[in-house]
C-alpha cells in the first residue's frame, strides 16, 4: 500500500473514531439522570438561554418516569430528573421558585410509585402490558403537570402554590400505601 493511501486511511479512521466518542460522549451526558430527591439549583445544568428564548421562565425541570430491572419486582418505576435537560436563570434563581420545581419532580414521584402498585398488583403482567401501563399513568402524570403550572400560574398565585402542594403531598402519601390498588377496586 502506498504512503499516500496508508495516510488517508488514518485520517478516514480518526475522523470517524473522533465523531463516534463524541457523539457517545454527548450521548451519555444527556442520559445523565438523578433519582428522585431534594433538588438544588446546582442539579440544573441545563442552558439557560434557551429557557429564557423558548419559554420567558426563570426555571424548568425535566422529569421523567423510567422503568428498571429490581431483585424484588420483574421491573421498579423510578421518578428521574435530567439535569442537562433542566435549566435556570441564575439571576431569577429563588428558593420559593425551587420549590416549585421540586413540586413538579414530586408530582413524577407520585405517578412512579402509582406504576408501582401497579405492577405490585398485577405480579403476572407481560412486560408488553407493563409498557402500556406505564404509558397511561405517564400521560395522566403530564395531564398533572399542566394543571399545576396552569392553575399556579408557573407558581406566581401563592394560594393555589400551598393547594397543589397539599394536593402533591397527599397524593405521595396515598401512593405510599401498598394496598393502593386493591383499596381502588
Amino acid at each position: 500500500m502506498s504512503n499516500i493511501l496508508k495516510f488517508k486511511l488514518i485520517i478516514i479512521v480518526s475522523c470517524i473514531t473522533l465523531t463516534l466518542s463524541f457523539k457517545y460522549r454527548m450521548n451519555q451526558k444527556h442520559k445523565t439522570f438523578v433519582y428522585w430527591k431534594q433538588i438544588e439549583w446546582n442539579d440544573f445544568k441545563g442552558n439557560q438561554q434557551d429557557l429564557l428564548i423558548k419559554d420567558n421562565y426563570a426555571a424548568n425541570i425535566s422529569s421523567h418516569i423510567i422503568l428498571e430491572e429490581d431483585s424484588v419486582l420483574p421491573q421498579k418505576a423510578h421518578a428521574v430528573m435530567y439535569p442537562y435537560k433542566s435549566s435556570k436563570v441564575d439571576k431569577k434563581k429563588t428558593d420559593y421558585l425551587l420549590n416549585h420545581e421540586q413540586y413538579h419532580f414530586n408530582i413524577t414521584e407520585a405517578f412512579a410509585r402509582k406504576l408501582n402498585r401497579a405492577i405490585e398488583y398485577d405480579t403476572l403482567a407481560s412486560d408488553e402490558k407493563i409498557k402500556v401501563i406505564h404509558q397511561l399513568i405517564s400521560h395522566h402524570e403530564k395531564i398533572w403537570q399542566a394543571d399545576y403550572d396552569k392553575e399556579t400560574e408557573h407558581g406566581r398565585n401563592n394560594i393555589m402554590q400551598k393547594y397543589w402542594e397539599y394536593r402533591i403531598d397527599s397524593l405521595l402519601i396515598e401512593c405510599e400505601n401498598p394496598n393502593y390498588f386493591n383499596e381502588a377496586l
